[in-house]
């Protein structure tokens, strides 16, 4: 048993036990949570959710803990998530219900009050991002760590932890992209020169200015020229610019433009803010749209658009659609770029069949025959499974006639045939046997013992053919083939071992030619009894008229895979 299950499994009963769910009483005191700190990493983004006082926090571990598969040992016990969901069940808020992150991979909180919070204590807090990722590192109360290797944990890997005093919860987040710097606008240098001059002519305008700051620039525009011109509260730039005989709008338009500033003008007066969506005045300037997305997932497809976009563009799943929010000229932008990317997917059709051979010397001459030719030289090992060979032409000389010959010679039998119409990066799968239950002992740190399971498992054969990328006249492939048999008992125990044999490699396999898949063996013994008419049955004396003979018997698979494109809006079949 790995130590590092049987440690997260002691990490979440300790955590469930410790971590309390208090059922509140009136007057019961509470924590405020007053702030959410968000800072841009190097490789990620750290978020810091700080309250007044201790929090007691739950955290939803089954959208990250695939129990069944650490019971089973069956698959990979961590589960990616988009969505981190804790509980403070002594907490409120001052912060609202929204924080927007807008930093990949991270996309925003959420924070709510359940129904069944007594006195509206208690905050169901959901941590969304814009990509699967998968907690690596946690940290609970009282310094109860459980973590993992982070270079075993696909990005985005997430680490979640409690400060010693209970009172912030900090979160990071790698990211599986190249996070850009953030835009750091530099001051002018301490003693550096400045300058501001502001000229009004008969309605035209004209600007000098030299490290100037821009609330001084507007002042001294209102003062000439009598508009209303302001600058959202918080926001500052320095000017250095040199505009000369234009309109107040066209100059207001100008600074807008060159210092990333939105101009809007209500009621006579012109406004001056930041070029983001959580400016009021810019958001009177945008619109909203809902692009639908038809032939892929609307989430995959927002996370192909750039980091900067991602703020402005949200999923709705249900529809599976983008709703993008700006200005009409970025939602043609976004939508004309949606369309390039939502295109029909690629099916590939892909025909597995399987024949049996029972005389795996006939097999062994018999490609050897077919292999021969004066043009190519090969090294063939069907017992290894190697085959060795050089071409001194453009292309193979095998055909589909060449192979059916061989089918022939070496008296193959058919079993079993499989057409899929799959996908880009799906496989089609040939399953040859049957699935058996096998008994199996694994330590149980729950009740501290070894405990009996039962587990499927498929014996037999299976080929898989998964396509990787496709061309015009030929498609890239990954193939599987696997063998799998119940080989002897364990002494002792008395349970079953299982032995599995596969090969994989990544093919170039042209349109409608034939890929030949072999080096399979089984061997059977069976124990045969002959004997001689009526006198092998004489009761006493009738051993002398039989013999017993063990028979071994060998069997070789022999797989045919062919490839063929399928046009677009076929509709899928298998058979």
């Amino acid at each position: 048993m790995n130590p590092a299950k049987i440690a997260l499994s002691a990490f979440l009963i300790n955590a469930l036990m410790t971590i309390p769910l208090l059922v509140w009483a009136q007057g019961q005191a509470y924590c405020q949570i007053n702030q959410v700190e968000v800072k841009r990493l190097s490789n990620g983004v750290q978020l810091i959710i700080r309250a007044d006082g201790a929090m007691y926090v739950n955290l939803d571990s089954s959208r990250f803990f695939n129990m069944d598969a650490y019971h089973t040992g069956r698959g990979d016990w961590r589960k990616p998530t988009r969505v981190l969901e804790f509980f403070i069940s002594n907490g409120r808020t001052q912060i609202g219900n929204f924080v927007e992150v807008g930093i990949y991979p991270v996309s925003h909180i959420e924070m709510s009050v359940p129904p069944e919070a007594p006195e509206g204590i208690g905050i169901q807090l959901r941590v969304v991002l814009y990509t699967e990722g998968t907690p690596w590192r946690v940290v609970g109360e009282r310094g109860r760590e459980f973590a993992m290797p982070l270079s075993q944990t696909p990005a985005p890997a997430i680490s979640i932890e409690m400060s010693p005093d209970q009172t912030s919860l900090i979160l990071v987040v790698t990211s599986d992209r190249r996070i850009p710097p953030p835009l750091v606008r530099p001051a002018p240098p301490e003693g550096a020169p400045r300058h501001l001059q502001v000229v009004y002519d008969t309605g035209r305008v004209s600007l000098y200015a030299l490290n100037a700051d821009l609330q001084a620039v507007l002042q001294q525009i209102r003062e000439a020229t009598g508009e209303a011109v302001f600058l959202s509260e918080g926001l500052s730039r320095t000017v250095s610019a040199s505009l000369v005989d234009m309109s107040l709008s066209e100059l207001l338009n100008a600074l807008a433009v060159a210092y990333g500033l939105t101009l809007t003008q209500r009621d006579s007066a012109y406004w001056l803010s930041e070029g983001d969506l959580r400016d009021v005045p810019t958001y009177e300037q945008t619109a909203m749209q809902a692009i639908p997305i038809r032939h892929t997932s609307a989430l995959t497809l927002r996370n192909c658009l750039p980091d900067s976009l991602l703020r402005y563009v949200r999923v709705d799943s249900n529809q599976n659609t983008l709703v993008v929010a700006g200005p009409e000229w970025f939602i043609q932008k976004v939508k004309h770029d949606v369309a390039r990317l939502d295109r029909p997917p690629i099916q590939l059709e892909v025909e597995l069949n399987l024949y049996e051979v029972g005389d795996t010397r006939e097999a062994r001459r018999a490609l050897r025959t077919l292999l021969s030719s004066d043009s190519e030289a090969y090294g063939l090992d069907l017992e290894q499974g190697e085959l060795g060979y050089f071409f001194l032409q453009e292309e193979p000389p095998t055909t589909e006639v060449e192979v059916q010959s061989l089918l022939q010679r070496v008296k193959a039998r058919f079993v079993s045939q499989s057409v899929q119409r799959v996908l880009m990066g799906q496989p089609a799968t040939l399953f040859l046997g049957q699935q058996r239950t096998l008994k199996t002992l694994r330590f149980d740190p729950f009740l501290y013992e070894f405990v009996e399971d039962v587990v499927p498992v498929d014996i037999g054969i299976t080929v898989s053919v998964e396509p990787l990328c496709a061309g015009h006249d030929s498609a890239t492939v990954r193939l599987t083939t696997e063998f799998s048999n119940v080989v002897e008992l364990e002494v002792g125990t008395g349970l079953p071992t299982l032995s599995t044999r596969f090969l994989r490699s990544v093919l170039r396999v042209p349109y409608n030619q034939t890929v030949l898949v072999g080096g399979f063996t089984t061997e059977q013994y069976d124990l045969r009894r002959r004997a001689v008419p009526l006198l092998g049955r004489l009761p006493i004396v009738g051993w002398l008229f039989t013999s017993r003979q063990r028979v071994r018997t060998t069997t070789e698979f022999l797989a045919i895979v062919r490839v063929r494109p399928v046009e677009n809006g076929s509709g899928g079949s298998e058979r």
